[in-house]
């Protein structure tokens, strides 16, 4: 347990950078992303 915000946080990472994605080529978004980079890894 002591490890689950560590592994909470890139999961949700990783589903929102698909979530993006797949708005983007779907024409839900104004733009196309490019490059969706990691938050987390970041800093």
């Amino acid at each position: 347990m002591p490890e689950i915000d560590h592994f909470t946080s890139l999961a949700f990472e990783e589903i929102c950078q698909q979530y993006y994605w797949q708005a983007g080529l779907t024409g839900q978004l104004a733009f196309v992303p490019e490059n969706i980079d990691k938050w987390w890894a970041a800093n």
